[in-house]
């Protein structure tokens, strides 16, 4: 009844429009999933909420000069987050990456040839057979950064407590999720839409 109840706030009060409904509602989904699957519940009582039909094309404007410079500086700091999310925004943006192939990139796929890094995406992401996708410029020089960060040491395994990294939060959070074990990848991995099952340079710890 509460999941019926957040799909009718989306249409009726927030005014989304069916794809975002069905976009909002599949977070939701694979959340309850998450929790039946770590045994927090029985069952998972969105599975039979279904969505708002798909457009079968989506018409989007793209982002003009002001909004792309508001993107990358949102995604412009030293932190190991930021460090991680430009390189992911520059590859999208400068090697016409979706999010899709992003999240399904493993460091095997990545090498590079002189200061270009190349993008080996295997057959069946983007075309039927195995594509090399160049890297160079500003992407090359965010994707090289992440690399020798996390190769450092700075990013940690994921099957780390999540509270580690937020010990700001970690004593305000409620009793009862204090202490929880709650990891990064628990967090990674819980996305809307998107394949999560295979192993990836932003998500491999």
């Amino acid at each position: 009844a509460d999941v019926v109840r957040y799909r009718t706030h989306l249409l009726r009060e927030r005014r989304f429009k069916p794809a975002s409904v069905g976009t909002y509602l599949t977070a939701v989904r694979r959340f309850y999933a998450f929790l039946a699957h770590e045994g927090t519940i029985g069952t998972n009582p969105a599975r039979a909420v279904g969505g708002s039909s798909r457009p079968r094309t989506h018409v989007r404007r793209p982002l003009t000069g002001p909004e792309l410079a508001a993107l990358l500086e949102a995604v412009d700091g030293t932190g190991t987050p930021a460090v991680r999310d430009r390189a992911m925004v520059l590859l999208m943006l400068r090697a016409a990456v979706s999010e899709t192939e992003l999240v399904r990139l493993r460091l095997g796929h990545v090498r590079r040839s002189g200061g270009v890094f190349h993008l080996s995406l295997p057959a069946g992401m983007r075309s039927a057979s195995p594509l090399s996708v160049p890297v160079g410029g500003d992407a090359a020089l965010a994707l090289e950064r992440y690399l020798r960060l996390r190769g450092e040491g700075r990013i940690k395994s994921l099957d780390d407590n999540v509270w580690a990294y937020l010990p700001r939060y970690a004593n305000a959070m409620p009793a009862a999720y204090q202490g929880s074990s709650l990891t990064l990848k628990h967090l990674l991995t819980h996305r809307s839409g998107i394949p999560h099952n295979d192993e990836s340079p932003f998500l491999d710890g």
